[in-house]
């Protein structure tokens, strides 16, 4: 026969499993993929204003609507 505390003690440890489960679980889900730090990164190269893209220009404006950019 089991005493009340050995079964408080297992549903307690079965509850912390899954909260630690859970807890891993959305850790992995929202970790960046590489091809997300890809796009970011592409992303970057695209004009604030209107999303032209930036890349390979020679000045610092953009030709479309000529919002200023860092390189």
């Amino acid at each position: 026969m089991e005493s009340q505390f050995g079964r408080d003690l297992s549903s307690c440890c079965c509850l912390v499993c899954l909260v630690l489960f859970g807890i891993l679980a959305v850790l992995i889900y929202n970790m960046p993929s590489k091809e997300g730090k890809r796009r970011k990164k592409r992303r970057k190269k695209r004009c604030e204003n209107c999303n032209y893209l930036l890349r390979g220009l020679t000045g610092n404006r953009c030709p479309e609507c000529g919002t200023p950019f860092e390189r």
